[in-house]
């Protein structure tokens, strides 16, 4: 892949940024995070964003962050869970790139979020149950932005050097 971005979505808790760190490793391409970027920008926390400025100020910053990205240029991308929906997000990064979904059932993200609620704006106040009903809400909700990744990985094909194969065949 000579340019281009690859950005890696799915719900919170999925391991967008773990993962695309160690793809971008491999591929020897520059990463970033969207949050991180807006936390660096506004000198805040997305806790801080989120209390002070409220939620429509920070997905518009999502979008802006988006545009941003020098359409001439490459790396991976690791995005917010609520990024690709909304402002024609998901179309904004398909023409800049590769999109990649990390997919994993409601029972797997409740396990991996339960005790990271509290770095978690949207979450931080639920207990394990209305976690659980939160994810499952948001899960039918997001999923139909999710969907048109240009790839679906889920289960054990999560591991950086098969997105690596996939991400590799995929622009052959």
């Amino acid at each position: 892949m000579e340019e281009g971005y690859i950005f890696f979505v799915g719900f919170m808790g999925a391991g967008k940024t773990s993962v695309a760190k160690k793809v971008a490793a491999k591929m020897g391409l520059p990463f970033q995070d969207s949050d991180q970027e807006l936390e660096k920008r506004h000198a805040m926390t997305v806790n801080q964003i989120f209390d002070e400025k409220g939620e429509s100020f920070f997905r518009g910053q999502e979008t802006l962050f988006l545009e941003s990205l020098d359409r001439n240029s490459s790396g991976i991308v690791s995005v917010g869970g609520g990024l690709p929906c909304f402002n024609n997000n998901m179309d904004q990064m398909k023409s800049l790139g590769i999109v990649v979904y990390l997919k994993h059932p409601v029972g797997q993200l409740v396990n991996r979020l339960i005790h990271a609620k509290k770095t978690r704006p949207l979450i931080r106040e639920k207990s394990e149950q209305e976690l659980k009903e939160y994810i499952a809400e948001m899960m039918r909700v997001r999923s139909p932005f999710y969907e048109q990744a240009h790839l679906i990985v889920s289960g054990n094909e999560i591991h950086p050097g098969k997105i690596v194969e996939l991400i590799r065949t995929y622009t052959r």
